[in-house]
């Protein structure tokens, strides 16, 4: 499973494997990801970083729980952020306004 594939004691957001490259960022024990080889990964990690900045605004515990609690608008917001496989150009207040129409 992907923890295993993090190597120990580093301090990198990302690993590759020969199908699919995982940018991920931790929030506390959950991982959040953006798997795709074929994408930019500097674009990937910005929209990492934005994702991972409203999770805790819609989320008072990073936890499985919660999380599931929140599913439809923490998925509303990746929507705004992404579309079609692309970056949207949204900052972090434009998605929080969508989210709560």
């Amino acid at each position: 499973s992907f923890p295993k594939l993090i190597p120990a004691n580093t301090h990198h957001t990302s690993v590759e494997t020969l199908d699919a490259r995982y940018v991920y960022q931790t929030l506390e024990e959950l991982y959040i990801l953006i798997t795709n080889k074929a994408s930019s990964i500097l674009q990937d990690i910005e929209v990492l970083h934005l994702f991972g900045r409203f999770v805790p605004d819609v989320c008072r515990l990073a936890e499985a729980r919660e999380i599931s609690r929140h599913t439809f608008e923490l998925l509303s917001a990746f929507n705004e952020l992404v579309s079609l496989g692309w970056r949207e150009q949204n900052n972090l207040m434009q998605v929080k306004s969508a989210s709560e129409l």
